[in-house]
């Protein structure tokens, strides 16, 4: 795995500090803690990766469309994470769909392995305007769609 850009990878080394299981439909294990898929707002599914419910506590990826593929067809999608971190990493504030403010966000690129459930994804990381390019993956358990 290539080394993410500095700011984002503060944010998930705190988060995967103090990283706690969670329960969902769909989780997966990725070098930071464990992503689920938390909830779908409108046309965009929403993945969080947990934090110790302090600040910063999460990440949030914000993937239109993908709801519509949700027992299978997946492929590849376009959205933006954000994340609740004290080091802003951009030069302007974003409020995602959930309503938090941030300094830290950027665009995402994530591509599923597999078009059917269950599967595990790579994902692309880029820094507020940034393009996406760094990149980590999210593993199904026991390696279920692979």
């Amino acid at each position: 795995m290539r080394c993410l850009p500095t700011q984002l990878t503060a944010a998930l080394i705190v988060l995967a500090a103090g990283a706690a299981p969670v329960m969902a439909d769909e989780v997966w294990s990725t070098p930071f803690g464990d992503m689920q898929w938390e909830t779908t707002l409108r046309d965009m599914a929403v993945f969080n990766l947990y934090g110790d419910g302090v600040a910063p506590s999460e990440m949030r990826l914000f993937l239109p469309d993908l709801q519509n593929d949700v027992m299978g067809g997946r492929g590849h999608y376009s959205g933006f994470w954000t994340a609740e971190s004290g080091s802003p990493a951009c030069s302007a504030a974003l409020t995602d769909p959930m309503g938090t403010t941030t300094y830290d966000w950027g665009r995402v690129e994530l591509t599923f392995d597999n078009p059917e459930f269950p599967s595990s994804w790579t994902a692309r990381f880029g820094v507020c305007f940034g393009e996406p390019a760094e990149e980590f993956r999210g593993e199904t358990p026991a390696g279920a769609g692979k």
